[in-house]
């Protein structure tokens, strides 16, 4: 099973682009486990930020991912191929 362990940050003073509420990403790893529990473990090893609150989210991942074999995404990927063989010559 694969896990993905993110640790986020609540800004200290509200100045700033972002609103608040959202959180920083402070870090994240992808884990490879057997079990949930083993995943939490893990989480609770992750050092945290210090002088502010923050939150540690654990997410599992999609075990299987769509194989790229589909015809439109060849034909990208041939175009792609061919643009990046074009601009090598100049």
């Amino acid at each position: 099973m694969r896990f993905m362990i993110i640790v986020k940050a609540s800004e200290l003073s509200e100045a700033g682009p972002f609103p608040a509420d959202q959180g920083l990403v402070a870090g994240y790893t992808v884990i490879d486990v057997r079990t949930e529990d083993d995943a939490l473990k893990w989480a609770l090893r992750m050092p945290v930020p210090s002088g502010c609150k923050s939150t540690i989210e654990i997410r599992k991942l999609e075990e299987k991912a769509e194989p790229l074999s589909k015809p439109g995404i060849q034909a990208m990927e041939a175009d792609l191929q061919n643009h990046l063989h074009m601009l090598r010559r100049l």
